[in-house]
C-alpha cells in the first residue's frame, strides 16, 4: 500500500476540494488491510488512497480510512455530491448517515497524482478517524475499493435522472433524521416519498399523464387521495398483500400524527423508512436504474 505524502505539493496541481468520512466508520479493504495500515503508520501522518474516481466531472478520492475527498470548491455542491454516493450505499444495505455542513472537512487534491494533498485540515481528520475505535472488535465494516467503486459509478447513473434524484435525496435525509431521533420528522418524509412513488406506480398502471417531467417537488402534497391510489393498485394486482397492508397501515399513521400532531416512535419511522426503501428499489429496477 502507497501512503500519502504530506508534504506540499505543486500549486498548480492541488485542487480545494471538501472532504467527509463514511459514517458509521467502513474501512475500504480488508482486514488484513486494516492490519497492515496500523504497522506501516504507527503515528505516521498519513492517509492511504484506497482508490480514486472521476464523479460528474470531479476528482474523487477515497482513503482506506472512509475519508471521501471530492474536488469540488463549493461547500454546498460538495454536500449534494457526496450525499449522492452515500445513499447509493444506503440502497445497497450499507448504512450511513448523510453529510451535513458541519461534517465537512476543508481538504486539497493533488490532481496530478491523483492524491490527498497537505493541508491544516489534516490534524481535524486524523481526530475524526478514531481508527482504534472505530475498525475494532466484530462490528467493524470492510468493504472492497471494487465494491466502493461500483456505488460510485451507480451513484453517477441513478442520480443522472431527475426524479430518482430527488427521491433518493429524500431518503438520505429520512435516514439520517431517523438516526437523529427525530422520528416524526422522518416518518412524514418517508411517507412523503412511499406516497409519490406510489402515485407513480399508479400512474404507470393506468397510463395516465404526469403532471409534470417526474421531478416533483418534495413540498407538494404527495398523500392526495393516496388511499384511493392503493386501494386501485391492489384491485389490478400491482401490489401484493403485504405491501397493500403496510400501505394502508402506514397512510393511518401518516393521518394520526397530522391530525394529532402527536410524536412518531422509533418504530413507527424505522417502518416507514423500509416501506419507502422497498418502494424506492421497486422503482428503480423498473426504471433498469
Amino acid at each position: 500500500m502507497r501512503q500519502v505524502d504530506l508534504s506540499p505539493s505543486s500549486p498548480a496541481s492541488v485542487s480545494k476540494g471538501w472532504g467527509a468520512f463514511f459514517n458509521p466508520p467502513v474501512f475500504v479493504g480488508t482486514p488484513l488491510d486494516r492490519e497492515a495500515l496500523n504497522r506501516q503508520n504507527n503515528g505516521c501522518r498519513a492517509f492511504v488512497k484506497a482508490l480514486d474516481a472521476v464523479y460528474k466531472g470531479r476528482q474523487m478520492i477515497v482513503s482506506r480510512e472512509g475519508l471521501v475527498v471530492l474536488a469540488e470548491p463549493q461547500m454546498a455542491a460538495a454536500v449534494e455530491l457526496l450525499n449522492e454516493v452515500m445513499v447509493v450505499l444506503l440502497i445497497r444495505s450499507v448504512p450511513v448517515n448523510g453529510v451535513r455542513e458541519t461534517d465537512l472537512l476543508e481538504c486539497s487534491i493533488d490532481t496530478a497524482n491523483r492524491e490527498i494533498a497537505g493541508g491544516e485540515w489534516w490534524h481535524e481528520a486524523r481526530k475524526q478517524t478514531s481508527l482504534e475505535r472505530d475498525f475494532e472488535g466484530f462490528n467493524a465494516r470492510f468493504y472492497h475499493p471494487d465494491n466502493v467503486r461500483s456505488f460510485i459509478r451507480r451513484a453517477e447513473l441513478v442520480t443522472s435522472h431527475p426524479a430518482a434524484r430527488a427521491d433518493l435525496r429524500l431518503l438520505m435525509e429520512a435516514f439520517t433524521l431517523h438516526q437523529e431521533s427525530a422520528f416524526a420528522a422522518s416518518f412524514l418524509l418517508s411517507w412523503s416519498g412511499a406516497a409519490r412513488l406510489l402515485q407513480a406506480e399508479w400512474r404507470r398502471q393506468t397510463k395516465q399523464p404526469h403532471g409534470n417531467d417526474g421531478a416533483e417537488s418534495v413540498n407538494s402534497d404527495p398523500c392526495a387521495e393516496v388511499a384511493r391510489v392503493i386501494e386501485e393498485l391492489y384491485s389490478c394486482n400491482a401490489v401484493d398483500a403485504l405491501t397493500y397492508q403496510e400501505a394502508k397501515r402506514l397512510r393511518e399513521k401518516h393521518s394520526n400524527i397530522i391530525k394529532s400532531e402527536r410524536e412518531a416512535t422509533m418504530g413507527e419511522s424505522e417502518a416507514c423508512f423500509h416501506f419507502f426503501l422497498s418502494q424506492l428499489r421497486k422503482s428503480l429496477s423498473s426504471a433498469e436504474l
